[in-house]
């Protein structure tokens, strides 16, 4: 007596051809152009290079009493709150929708996790949400922040990106006194 083929060989071989076709048929995305100029709904990195916005951070729902700045330099985005206590300068991503510039980005440490940026600059203004995510083996924290700040007059610190991912990298192993740092 003779079986037919197995029912999960012939998925998986049906599978696999459906994703070597898609893998044939969808284009590659191009690189996005490196201009300041950018047209509405196209992604740009880098567009907010120079600019440092100062304000304010603090958990959603609670008082924003930490005082704290974005800086945007060399492609990168970082906190002045957030490199004293390990967390390294990360590339951001900029999309403008009519008036507004959409960023977003992710600045992680090995030792507290990472926080995801999403904000939005409309005129002089930034407002951002801040989800900060470390997981560890027993339980997960999962908190949500916010930054609000204003265009400063004086660009971002002339200091190299290559600066502060070294003062990061150092306060990886040990903050800087003056810092106060999540769990």
């Amino acid at each position: 007596m003779r079986c037919g083929p197995c029912p999960r060989m012939a998925w998986t071989a049906v599978a696999g051809l459906i994703l070597a076709l898609n893998l044939v048929s969808t284009p590659q995305a191009a690189a996005p152009p490196a201009t300041v100029d950018v047209p509405d709904d196209a992604a740009a990195h880098g567009m907010l290079d120079g600019m440092r916005f100062v304000g304010h951070f603090g958990a959603t729902g609670g008082p924003d009493d930490r005082p704290d700045s974005l800086s945007f330099g060399e492609g990168h985005f970082w906190s002045s709150v957030c490199v004293p206590c390990g967390f390294l300068p990360a590339s951001y991503w900029v999309r403008r929708v009519g008036d507004a510039i959409h960023f977003r980005g992710e600045m992680g440490s090995v030792d507290r996790g990472r926080f995801l940026y999403q904000g939005v600059i409309r005129g002089q203004r930034l407002s951002a949400s801040v989800n900060w995510r470390k997981d560890r083996w027993y339980w997960s924290i999962d908190r949500e922040f916010r930054f609000e700040g204003t265009l400063a007059e004086t660009p971002a610190p002339a200091v190299s990106l290559a600066a502060w991912v070294l003062r990061a990298r150092r306060a990886a192993v040990a903050p800087e006194p003056d810092a106060v740092c999540p769990l």
